[in-house]
């Protein structure tokens, strides 16, 4: 693995992750909570959608919404 990471440059250093997160009580019924994730991923290349060659990875961020009804 080592003679990968210095020749094609990968990366494979450590993962980086933050994640965010409010919670809102909007009733006593139903709570909302909205996410938010930031992911830099310790590999920097991948395979092409063709896999003839590498291409860089992004840093990926990621949203979401949850909704929590009490019955």
């Amino acid at each position: 693995m080592p003679l990968l990471r210095t020749q094609l440059h990968l990366g494979l250093d450590h993962d980086d992750a933050v994640e965010m997160y409010y919670n809102a009580a909007l009733t006593p019924w139903l709570n909302a909570s909205l996410d938010l994730q930031i992911i830099n991923p310790a590999i920097k290349k991948r395979l092409n959608a063709s896999g003839a060659g590498l291409s860089d990875v992004d840093t990926g961020v990621v949203g979401g919404l949850r909704l929590y009804v009490r019955f």
